[in-house]
C-alpha cells in the first residue's frame, strides 16, 4: 500500500441505499430484512474472547488488500465472546489507520468526487487522521474548532463562501435547531455540500418538541429542507469486503 498521504487515490464505487423520510426506510427495512438478518448473524458470528478481530478486506480508498482490525474492548457481548463497536473499529492497517466511519466519509467524497484542488472545504470539530488526505485534494480547507451551536450565520460571498461542509459527530440533538441548521447553510455558496456523521437512532423521529431531549432522528431531514437547503438524505451502507461492517451506518448529505 502507498504510505504518501498526499498521493492520488483511485476509489472503488461507494454504493449507498438513500432515503429522505423515514417511510423511504421502512419499506426498504421490510423488504430487506432476510438480508439485514444474514448481516447480523455474520457480524454475530465474529464474536471472540480475543482483544481484537482482524479481517481480511480491501482499501476501498487505494484497491489493494489489506487487514482490518477492531479491538473487541468495550464491545457488546454474544455468544463466544465480544462483538466490536464495527462503527468505530475496522482500522485498516495503512499508515492513516483510518477507522470504518473515516475512511467511509473519505471513500463517500472521493467516490461523489467533492474534492477537487479548487474545492473550499470547511472541517467541523476535530477530523483527525482525515486532514492529511482531505488536504492532498483540496488546497483551501479551514477548520472551526468551536461548539457547532457558537457558528456564525454569514452570507456566503463567491469568494469566501465554501463548496463542502464536512462535520463528523458534532451534529447532536441540541442542535438540530432552525439558527444552527440556517447557519450552516450560510456557510456554503449556492450548490455546496453538507456532508456529515452523527448519532442516529433509526426507530425514532426525533421530534420531540425539546431538541435537547432524546436521539437525532428521521425529523431531520426535514428540518435541513426546511431551513437553507434545498435537499437532505440519508446514506446507509454496509460492506464486507471494504471492512464496512455494523448496523446501519450513515453518511449524511445536505445540498444547498
Amino acid at each position: 500500500m502507498d504510505n504518501n498521504p498526499t498521493a492520488q487515490l483511485d476509489v472503488a464505487p461507494f454504493r449507498t441505499v438513500e432515503f429522505r423520510e423515514r417511510a423511504e426506510f421502512e419499506e426498504y427495512s421490510k423488504a430487506s430484512e432476510g438480508l439485514r438478518g444474514d448481516r447480523w448473524l455474520y457480524e454475530q458470528s465474529l464474536a471472540t474472547l480475543e482483544d481484537a478481530v482482524r479481517l481480511p478486506g480491501t482499501c476501498g480508498l487505494c484497491l489493494t488488500e489489506t487487514v482490518f482490525t477492531a479491538s473487541t474492548r468495550g464491545g457488546e457481548s454474544a455468544a463466544g465472546g465480544r462483538v466490536p463497536n464495527w462503527r468505530e473499529e475496522l482500522m485498516c492497517d495503512c499508515r492513516q489507520r483510518l477507522s470504518n466511519r473515516h475512511r467511509a466519509v473519505m471513500h463517500y467524497l472521493l467516490a461523489a468526487e467533492l474534492l477537487h484542488p479548487w474545492t473550499r472545504v470547511l472541517g467541523l470539530g476535530d477530523l483527525g487522521a482525515l486532514l492529511p488526505l482531505i488536504k492532498s485534494h483540496a488546497q483551501h480547507l479551514s477548520c472551526w474548532s468551536g461548539a457547532i451551536d457558537d457558528l456564525p450565520a454569514k452570507k456566503a460571498a463567491p469568494d469566501r463562501g465554501h463548496h463542502l461542509v464536512i462535520s463528523m459527530e458534532q451534529l447532536h440533538a441540541g442542535c438540530v435547531r432552525p439558527d444552527v441548521l440556517s447557519a450552516l447553510a450560510s456557510q456554503l455558496l449556492d450548490g455546496g455540500r453538507l456532508i456529515f456523521t452523527t448519532p442516529f437512532d433509526v426507530n425514532s423521529d426525533g421530534s420531540n418538541p425539546d431538541p435537547s431531549v432524546g436521539p437525532i432522528g428521521w425529523a431531520m431531514l426535514p428540518s435541513l429542507r426546511e431551513h437553507g437547503f434545498s435537499d437532505a438524505k440519508a446514506c446507509m451502507y454496509w460492506s464486507e469486503e471494504f471492512g464496512y461492517l455494523g448496523p446501519f451506518n450513515f453518511i449524511f448529505e445536505a445540498s444547498k
